[in-house]
């Protein structure tokens, strides 16, 4: 049985009932994961902005600061606007990644690390769990393609034309052998601290439960 049922693109808390159950849950529905979590002793955590919250030590395991939920589920957005980066670029990129076969671009998932440091700085830390059937890229060249590649493009003219110049000719090389992305090795990814993009449904737990969890999960 579901823990709970998602309408598309919603995030609705979940009621914590103990973590057994929870971990019943994840065991059931979240498989893959869990397998790369427990083969790495790593978690994948995503910064969440919940109004009023912040990233105490304190443990409430039912109310949390603020109004920073103990537990929710939620899912990927097919149509998600970027923050920063210049429209044409991401849909560059994502046009490309798509063409060669990826199913999570830019604009379809969530970003996540399996650094929780990475997480923090974008608000509350959550762990997540994709459910099965989920997808993900990441490159192994580059941990985040914004700060790393497409911040530069903004003020670097001899940069931009280079990179425009790549994608015009070929594409694909510029996916493949430049950031070098990939779809496939969760564990890597988790253990290269490069961002991951995820696209699915996804169970997200507040970081205050990362002890427990570990002595579930990884002892």
């Amino acid at each position: 049985m579901k823990l709970f049922e998602l309408d598309q693109g919603a995030r609705q808390s979940v009621p914590y009932h103990g973590m057994e159950r929870i971990i019943d849950v994840l065991e059931s529905e979240c498989g893959d994961a869990l397998q790369a979590v427990k083969s790495t002793h790593r978690f994948i955590y995503r910064g969440v902005k919940v109004g009023g919250s912040n990233v105490g030590t304190f443990w409430k395991p039912r109310h949390l600061q603020g109004s920073a939920p103990t537990i929710f589920k939620s899912s990927s957005r097919e149509n998600r606007k970027p923050m920063d980066t210049p429209g044409q670029i991401q849909n560059m990129i994502d046009g490309a990644l798509e063409a060669t076969g990826f199913k999570a671009l830019r604009s379809n998932s969530i970003f996540c690390s399996g650094y929780k440091a990475a997480a923090i700085n974008y608000g509350v830390p959550y762990i997540i769990f994709p459910l099965n059937g989920f997808d993900f890229t990441w490159s192994r060249r580059y941990a985040d393609l914004f700060s790393d590649v497409i911040d530069n493009l903004t003020v670097n003219d001899e940069a931009r034309e280079k990179f425009f110049d790549q994608f015009e000719y070929d594409p694909g090389e510029w996916i493949f052998d430049i950031a070098k992305y990939n779809n496939s090795g969760l564990e890597n990814a988790i253990n290269s601290n490069h961002e991951i993009m995820i696209r699915g449904e996804y169970y997200a737990i507040h970081h205050q439960f990362e002890p427990v969890l570990k002595s579930y999960l990884m002892y």
